[in-house]
Order: C-alpha cells, then structure tokens, then sequence
C-alpha cells in the first residue's frame, strides 16, 4: 500500500519579549483528536506539498502563507504496522512569514508555545525527537516506527536531510535565524519590519495560494 503523502507547516515568531514560538494547535477531530499537533494535512492530486502546507495553514487557522515563504524543513516518514492506513509521508515546513491573526477552526484550536516549553506530555510519542531539532534549525530526515498500541514510538532512524532538497526558500539562511548564521543589526532590524507589514494585510499571493478546497487531517 502506498503512503499518503501529507504536510506540517510550523509557524516561528518572536514574541514581544524577544522569547522563540511556534504555532501549533489542540486537535478537534480526526486522526490525534486531542492532542497538539502541527498545522497540516494531505497533498491534493495536482498539489506540491508546498501549495498543500499553504492551504492547510489557511483552512486550519485562517492564517495567510504564500508558498514561496515557505522552507523545507524535514522528511518524515510515520509508520503503523498494526494500522498500515495511517502510514504516511510527511513533508515538514518552516514559516516565519504570513498576515492575519490565527483562529478557531472546526477542527484546530491554534497555540502559541514557547520552543522552551513545548507541550510533549500532549502530543505524540516522536515529536520529543524531532521537533526541538527542527524548530532550532536542522534539517532532518526522519523514520518512525509505532509499537502495536499505535502510541508508542518502536523504531526511529534520524538523518540530515540533503541541502539539496530543503533549498525551497530562495532566501539567506541568515534571514531565518537559524543557528550559525549572524545576521547585522539592521538586517534584524529590516527583518522584523517586513515581517511586522506583512502581517498586517494580506497579499496576491495568499489569494492565489489559498484557493477554496477540503481539509482533510494529516496526522501531525
């Protein structure tokens, strides 16, 4: 049986007192109802999981992200050998740039947790693994393996994931803040003026990039 290819997108800010968030959110329905999990769900026929991250972001939180905003993050493959349907292919995206404010859907509750804090006692068993790297910028490819009980974490494998496929955003990685990149004060400083803007009003883009269509739940 082939893996149904999915998507996460994981929005990064920086709050007022300068502390690192992401967005995440309380799962309504579906696979991993209540628990947190990262924004997302399944590639369309005809989508790439780039135009998938951006509609799901739309359709979960109402929250605007054009695609070319967006950066590869990790490949991760879930596994559930005692429930073969919920194997899947996950693409896994960065976002530190988007407009709108997040909002109650009917099927996520949006979050902001501090990348400190991040709630693992809610979430599933892999995230402890994986996430902090990400959210601190590795870029990752991943395998998880679920014991019978569809809960537990059996088998993992973790790598880096070749530069060549996670080059999605034609941006410096200065401009993302990740770990070995120092970027000038007034690049900062430009940085989070073009973030503040474009927060403020949505674009072309978001229109183009959040046409109309199903959600369907990915397991996050």
């Amino acid at each position: 049986m082939p893996l149904t290819s999915t998507c996460l997108c994981l929005l990064i800010r920086e709050a007022g007192d300068g502390t690192r968030e992401v967005l995440l959110g309380h799962k309504k329905t579906g696979l991993g109802v209540n628990k947190i999990v990262g924004l997302g769900g399944h590639v369309e026929p005809g989508e790439s999981a780039a135009e998938a991250a951006a509609r799901e972001v739309k359709e979960e939180s109402g929250l605007c992200v054009a695609r070319a905003a967006l950066t590869e993050a990790a490949d991760i493959t879930f596994l559930f050998p005692a429930h073969p349907s919920w194997d899947m292919d996950v693409a896994v995206f960065t976002c530190e740039d988007w407009s709108g404010e997040a909002a109650e859907t009917e099927e996520i509750r949006p979050l902001w947790f501090p990348v400190s804090a991040l709630p693992f006692d809610r979430m599933w068993d892999d995230a402890p693994r994986w996430l902090p790297r990400v959210l601190a910028g590795e870029r990752l490819r991943a395998t998880f393996s679920y014991a019978a009980d569809n809960e537990t974490v059996a088998a993992e494998s973790l790598t880096p994931l070749r530069l060549a496929r996670a080059a999605v955003l034609r941006r410096p990685p200065e401009a993302h803040g990740f770990p070995g990149s120092q970027p000038r004060a007034d690049q900062l400083s430009q940085s989070a003026a073009t973030r503040s803007a474009s927060r403020s009003s949505s674009g072309p883009a978001c229109a183009m990039d959040t046409a109309a269509s199903g959600s369907r739940s990915a397991r996050a």
